[in-house]
């Protein structure tokens, strides 16, 4: 069911227009990609180790962006 709650989310940010599901499309799962390979939380040993603090920066900034532009369609 989280499937196809993901899909209508993106199908509304991209308006329905291909290119754009393809770029949101991308986006999520690039951000998933970092938060599951990333050591963003402490506690995590076997990931990549972040060891600029500016790169926590930007993946909280990337992402933050993303999901405002979601939660703007959620209320649609």
């Amino acid at each position: 069911m989280q499937g196809i709650k993901s899909i209508k989310i993106i199908n509304d940010i991209a308006s329905d227009k291909k290119s754009y599901i393809d770029l949101f499309q991308k986006e999520f799962l690039e951000l998933t990609a970092i938060g599951n390979n990333f050591r963003i939380r402490h506690h995590e040993i076997n990931k990549i180790d972040i060891e600029d603090n500016r790169h926590y920066d930007y993946f909280y900034k990337r992402c933050l962006s993303l999901v405002s532009l979601a939660i703007q369609y959620l209320g649609d």
